[in-house]
């Protein structure tokens, strides 16, 4: 523990997940285990709250993908094109670097 940036707390948990975490991580990680916890379902979180914030601000503005299920299905198919004709180009880039090498 670090008195600098941690802080004791008291925590009530029920037996069985006290249990369960003791036998996965044992007793003296849970601290470090609970608060890798809580990270990700902090982050978790503030994603949705991101979410929620930002629903319907799109709304009214043209996509790249249009409007229908043709449009949409052009749109991926140019995307995967462009993606073929990048790797091609980087798979020739490394034909030319590997037949320089001695």
């Amino acid at each position: 523990m670090n008195p600098e940036t941690d802080v004791r707390t008291h925590v009530i948990l029920p037996k069985d997940v006290l249990a369960t975490i003791d036998r996965l991580v044992g007793s003296r990680r849970r601290s470090r285990f609970l608060a890798d916890a809580a990270r990700r379902e902090i982050a978790h979180l503030e994603l949705v709250e991101i979410a929620h914030a930002a629903a319907g601000s799109a709304k009214g503005k043209p996509s790249p993908w249009g409007e229908t299920a043709e449009s949409i299905a052009q749109w991926v198919s140019d995307l995967r094109e462009d993606d073929h004709a990048r790797d091609a180009k980087l798979d020739a880039l490394r034909a030319r670097l590997s037949s320089k090498q001695p």
